[in-house]
């Protein structure tokens, strides 16, 4: 916790943090000092006391000389004072016997010091002793080192505060604002920063300028010969060039579009001005954009789906990622789906030959392939901007290794299908967790519910019924692997029981990026002592299984 929090506060926290722990540790060592000193103080008050006490009353009994005893009291400290109160009390304590000839002397010891009167039969004198323990320079001392460190706080606090400017610029720097002043007028090492970097900020803005420029400069000089083209292609003759022709122009003009967006993008001008939409608005605006005249070419499965985006950049990469899926798709076509908060689109085509990192560079390009290698990159730069993701999947089992799976599972443990009307909606199974023995009463669970059928309880069924063979079969203890983030299926197995107990980071590698994954435990049976045997589902009654399959079979699922 507390290396946390020095790391991540800020530098004006950590020196008050720094300034209040000096200034505390200050006072409370200044207390405890003149706490010991005052004991100390009146140790020696009461030993010098005391030894008075002893020796006064010999010197007043002995001698009868008063001016004797004045001067004993007055090496002692002791001088005359007027005090009635004290006085008067003195007097009428132990009064005097009739005819007593000499002095007597009587003591009185207050807060305020140390009285002794001198009384003969017809006069009374007072004397006091004040001590003298003034600690008026401890005081003094401890005000003006609080002083000189407040002092001191507020000065370091001052020379850091152009820190706070700096960071306020650099920040807006960040977000693509050049017209920022980072001058200070200090000559200190954060002045000199502060002056570096306004240096480096108007260079880069020249930069930026100088390339608009160029780049304005360069898609004006390709503008004009693409339109000259289109005026020439539309003066021919209506044929098989003319379309070509027609063709081309319009996808070179197309490109230029996106290269000035794109870099719009990259310089970070271009400002996202995201908007609620449904799929549908996207999908038309992204048929308009590549042509697209065959309705039976764009299948979409939920094109009511509410999204919250760029609209303009969304179907920029809409029209891209359709492009390529029509282009390469063995059947030519593009098929569009959501699930949960994700839009898969899918083709039929062959899976990628490089990794799909590799596609989002620029000018990237498979051998043969058409197009000029910028489709992804354009894409993920899209994507991005907004704070989307994109992945890639291509994962298809043969019904032989499907089959070889399922034949693996039902070796020792349930694998269960729903169907509905004689199709397969959804599975789920159990299979080894660990393959050495002692972790034999653990299973690690798998489920998948068509996405169509999810949100009815198919799910839960399915997996009470796991849970009911498995209780049978004495396993303990089950635990389901999701990739992390993945809200749905974290609250999908809280609901049924289970809890979160390891978090592993960037222990996967898929798609071009480093995933995240958490494990998840429920326990289904008490752990005895000694452990339950195994009971694998071949070994099992075939009537205790039927019994939980009935129990939670209807004819929907």
């Amino acid at each position: 916790m507390l290396r946390r929090y020095l790391v991540d506060s800020s530098i004006f926290v950590k020196i008050t943090g720094l300034f209040l722990f000096a200034l505390l540790s200050f006072l409370g060592f200044s207390f405890y000092f003149i706490k010991d000193q005052i004991e100390q103080d009146n140790q020696r008050e009461e030993l010098r006391y005391r030894y008075f006490i002893s020796t006064i009353s010999p010197i007043v009994r002995e001698s009868r000389d008063i001016d004797v005893i004045y001067q004993y009291l007055d090496e002692f400290g002791f001088k005359a004072t007027f005090e009635p109160r004290i006085k008067e009390q003195l007097i009428n304590a132990n009064r005097l016997p009739p005819n007593f000839q000499g002095v007597f002397a009587k003591t009185l010891k207050t807060d305020s010091g140390i009285y002794i009167l001198l009384q003969t039969e017809k006069n009374a004198w007072l004397f006091k002793y004040s001590p003298k323990n003034s600690f008026i320079n401890f005081y003094v001392i401890t005000i003006v080192v609080i002083v000189l460190l407040s002092f001191m706080f507020v000065l370091l606090l001052r020379a850091l505060s152009p820190l706070k400017v700096l960071h306020s610029n650099i920040k807006k720097f960040s977000e693509g604002d050049l017209d920022i002043s980072c001058r200070l007028g200090h000559k200190d090492e954060i002045g000199e920063l502060a002056q570096e970097f306004d240096n480096a900020v108007k260079k880069i803005k020249a930069l930026n300028e100088s390339r608009a420029l160029f780049l304005r400069s360069i898609m004006h000089e390709l503008n004009t010969p693409i339109t000259k083209g289109r005026l020439i292609t539309a003066m021919l003759d209506k044929g098989v060039a003319k379309e070509r022709l027609d063709s081309v122009f319009t996808r070179l003009a197309d490109l230029i579009a996106e290269f000035a967006k794109l870099e719009q993008m990259n310089s970070k001008t271009y400002k996202i001005r995201k908007r609620e939409f449904i799929l549908k608005e996207a999908i038309e605006e992204t048929r308009l954009m590549l042509l697209v005249d065959n309705s039976e070419q764009i299948i979409v499965e939920n094109e009511n789906d509410l999204i919250k985006a760029d609209f303009e950049l969304f179907t920029l990469a809409l029209k891209n990622l359709f492009d390529n899926a029509i282009k390469y798709g063995e059947d030519k076509k593009v098929y569009i789906r959501s699930q949960m908060q994700n839009l898969i689109i899918s083709n039929s085509g062959a899976p990628l030959k490089a990794e799909f990192s590799e596609y989002f560079k620029p000018y990237f390009k498979e051998n043969n392939s058409q197009g000029f290698g910028l489709g992804l990159y354009i894409i993920k730069n899209v994507l991005e901007s907004q704070k989307f993701d994109i992945t890639y999947e291509y994962e298809v089992p043969s019904i032989d290794e499907f089959k070889q799976r399922i034949e693996n599972v039902l070796r020792k443990f349930p694998y269960i299908i729903a169907t509905i009307d004689d199709k397969i909606v959804g599975y789920v199974y159990a299979s080894t967790f660990r393959q050495r023995v002692a972790y034999n009463w653990g299973l690690e669970t798998s489920i998948y519910i068509m996405e169509q059928f999810q949100g009815n309880h198919l799910g839960v069924k399915l997996y009470k019924i796991l849970e009911a063979i498995l209780q049978k079969q004495n396993i303990t203890n089950l635990y389901a692997s999701i990739t992390y983030p993945n809200p749905q299926s974290i609250m999908f197995h809280t609901k049924m029981g289970y809890k979160k107990i390891a978090h592993f980071t960037k222990c996967g590698y898929k798609a071009g990026k480093w995933l995240d994954m958490i494990f998840m435990e429920k326990m289904i049976n008490k752990h005895c002592i000694p452990a339950k045997k195994i009971i694998y589902l071949p070994d099992m009654p075939k009537n205790e299984i039927d019994e939980i399959l009935d129990m939670y079979s209807s004819k929907s699922a």
